[in-house]
């Protein structure tokens, strides 16, 4: 009998998955559709330059968010226990303390950033990213729960909607002359639709506790977790602080769209992380299915991406000119050499999320550590010597380790 419950669970959690993939894999695509059509108008309008102030403020953005979060909301889903509205209360109190300090942090640091890139206009672009933090940050709890039952419709329901919003205020600011600021009233607009929505499916309200075991436990495990990732996410420190010191907002811009096309292109990777993680939290007690787990998502993630970076870098020569205008143009000096970095992520960002999922995070800093180095060093010799393209050198320099230490 308990064999025959067993395998019906195992069923039950397979079809559930299935059913969870699709609505993800739907909302993905529409995503890229609605991505493709505000990136066509926002490209166009403000050029390389311009997008390049905001692309230096959303990478410093970037970061501090990610420390911010601090992985609480990835400690909520790894939970192999039921969904807990306490221990959900006392992480929202951990976040919402975080997002003030974070905030204030961004607010009174702006301009001495600003001062230490040297891009003009990227402190108020960067306060403004900063009223988006205390939205961001207190997401991932109700989100957490939606994704720890497995309601992926909900999910992507919720990030499908804010990333309309976004594109869509974007595209209408653009227009109407906003410059770089249509972009970061754009995505404080999208994060308070997202929070709202995802609070709305898990009919909650975002509620406050504190209990001193509880707080332990998600700091033990959320601290590692975010020393890792922030270690990983400073990588994209290297576009605003490195390159923007020494080839300005044009190049920080063109490296900016670049990445941001790959990201489109291999979103897929990103979405197989978090689903892996859900069910490898699932299954980490089993070997034999968490091996299964890992292969099936390493197959999947590598012919998915693949076949979409190389189909844009078949065609891109054609694709830019025409729909982003020819001054884009230099992010095929670049492309092959950020493609197959991303190529080679999403190869083994299954091993990622198993390594995340059964709390490796210590082995995980340590290679972030190495490839991060390997990378800013070799960012900040090659850029200084050949321009643009020794952003792709970098990117071809750290992907041996990169392969190797998986």
């Amino acid at each position: 009998m308990s064999v025959s419950v067993d395998s019906a669970a195992r069923q039950n959690m397979g079809a559930a998955l299935a059913r969870g993939g699709a609505f993800m894999v739907a909302r993905h695509v529409a995503s890229l559709g609605v991505k493709l059509v505000s990136v066509l108008l926002i490209a166009r309008l403000l050029g390389p330059a311009t997008y390049g102030v905001f692309a230096a403020a959303a990478g410093l953005a970037s970061f501090a968010l990610a420390c911010g979060q601090a992985g609480v909301g990835v400690y909520l889903i790894r939970r192999a226990e039921a969904i807990d509205p306490r221990c959900d209360a006392v992480a929202n109190t951990l976040l919402a303390i975080s997002s003030i300090a974070i905030f204030l942090a961004i607010a009174t640091g702006a301009d001495a950033i600003e001062k230490l890139v040297g891009i003009s206009g990227l402190a108020g672009i960067l306060r403004l990213l900063g009223l988006a933090i205390p939205f961001q940050i207190m997401i991932p709890p109700a989100l957490a729960r939606l994704e720890r039952s497995l309601d992926y419709r909900s999910v992507a329901f919720v990030e499908l909607t804010g990333q309309i919003i976004y594109c869509a205020i974007a595209a209408l600011l653009a227009v109407a002359g906003y410059g770089a600021a249509a972009l970061p009233i754009a995505f404080i607009a999208q994060h308070v639709a997202a929070f709202a929505l995802a609070h709305g499916f898990i009919r909650d309200c975002p509620r406050f506790a504190w209990d001193w075991t509880i707080a332990r436990d998600i700091l033990r495990y959320a601290s590692s977790f975010a020393v890792s990732n922030a270690i990983w996410q400073a990588r994209r420190l290297v576009n605003p602080l490195i390159v923007g010191s020494l080839l300005g907002a044009h190049a920080v811009g063109v490296i900016a769209m670049t990445i941001s096309l790959i990201d489109m292109l291999a979103g897929f990777a990103a979405l197989g992380w978090r689903m892996t993680l859900a069910a490898i939290a699932r299954v980490r007690d089993d070997p034999r299915r968490l091996r299964n787990v890992i292969a099936t998502a390493m197959e999947l993630q590598t012919l998915f991406t693949g076949a979409a970076l190389l189909g844009f870098g078949w065609f891109g020569g054609w694709i830019i000119p025409a729909t982003i205008g020819a001054q884009w143009l230099p992010t095929l000096t670049i492309y092959p050499f950020l493609a197959l970095g991303a190529l080679a992520s999403a190869t083994f960002s299954a091993h990622s999320a198993a390594m995340t999922a059964l709390d490796r995070n210590g082995a995980m800093a340590a290679f972030h550590i190495v490839i991060v180095a390997i990378f800013a060093i070799a960012a900040a010799t090659s850029v200084s010597v050949y321009g643009l393209r020794g952003y792709g050198y970098a990117e071809l320099a750290a992907l041996p380790a990169y392969i190797l230490l998986h």
